[in-house]
């Protein structure tokens, strides 16, 4: 199954697009906006290797019960670490 159509229908199954948020990341002094939904298409976006290793990632988090969307604010960080 393509990443985007598996992608989507996790999100789904999961009510996380439902869920709309908006992270607050300080970084370098500045303070950063960065909407969930933002997060979620770069998801889509990445590279074939990154998005293998988020899949594996999300799966293990559901797999353990663990909270996804503390995963979807990481990435968020590491995005915001990242470019700015």
């Amino acid at each position: 199954m393509k990443f985007t159509k598996w992608f989507k229908t996790f999100i789904e199954e999961k009510g996380l697009g439902e869920k709309e948020e908006t992270f607050v990341i300080k970084w370098n002094g500045s303070t950063h906006l960065v909407e969930s939904n933002v997060v979620m298409d770069l998801i889509k976006n990445c590279t074939t290797h990154e998005q293998s290793k988020i899949r594996e990632t999300l799966v293990m988090i559901d797999f353990r019960n663990g909270d996804v969307w503390d995963y979807i604010k990481f990435l968020a960080e590491c995005y915001v670490k990242e470019w700015f």
